[in-house]
């Protein structure tokens, strides 16, 4: 889930590790939580890197999640499945 702060975006999506950063995955918004979110089907016992990307082209981490460097120094969020 990603928060919308701030000014409201246009197109929230998500794009990551758990398909080599090749797919943007449309994310959805939910009004009543004030939130854009996306369900996803993902392997257990995997750690996975993302970012979401705002209005097309602005790549951002969301803060209030756990933040992780890539090989390359790049900061994204991730998540381990259990």
């Amino acid at each position: 889930m990603f928060p919308n702060r701030g000014p409201r975006f246009n197109r929230v999506q998500l794009c990551g590790s758990f398909d080599n950063w090749s797919v943007r995955h449309e994310m959805n918004f939910d009004h009543f939580t004030n939130q854009w979110f996306i369900l996803m089907h993902l392997e257990p016992e995997k750690e996975y890197l993302f970012k979401y990307i705002t209005n097309e082209n602005n790549w951002v981490v969301n803060e209030e999640e756990p933040k992780k460097k890539d090989s390359g120094g790049n900061i994204n969020n991730f998540f381990k499945i259990s």
